[in-house]
């Protein structure tokens, strides 16, 4: 797989999760067991969605861009996003003691945050002058 394609699936997955977030916010926090009873809980978790639809219309944005310090940044800022809701999930699953479900999120943002890192290191190499 090359990095253009690890950018399409990626829009094409989180574009769909995060406008499933802003339109059925409290089915998202029924999945993963959180509570959203409070409209200001709906609304953060409706900009949520917005910051995932968001990521994923970067990737789909940026997917044509060939080896560049901009392409590595893309790369890099993903990666570590990916990583620190992962982490912030598991935080939260062994805080609040979640099973079943919830822990699926977590893995998933670890796995594409790895697959983010791998591809650093290509999409540094570049025959333009930085």
């Amino acid at each position: 797989m090359n990095v253009r394609t690890y950018f399409i699936l990626h829009t094409v997955i989180f574009v769909a999760i995060g406008l499933g977030i802003v339109a059925m916010p409290t089915l998202m926090a029924d999945i993963t067991g959180a509570a959203l009873s409070e409209p200001e809980g709906i609304q953060l978790s409706r900009l949520l969605g917005i910051t995932v639809a968001s990521l994923g219309i970067l990737t789909w944005v940026t997917r044509d861009l060939g080896p560049s310090k901009y392409l590595a940044g893309v790369v890099a800022t993903l990666a570590i996003w990916h990583g620190m809701d992962a982490a912030n999930m598991f935080f939260g699953i062994l805080q609040h003691g979640k099973t079943g479900l919830a822990w699926a999120f977590p893995v998933i943002h670890s796995l594409v945050s790895i697959g983010f890192l791998a591809f650093l290191p290509g999409s540094m190499r570049s025959s333009q002058p930085v």
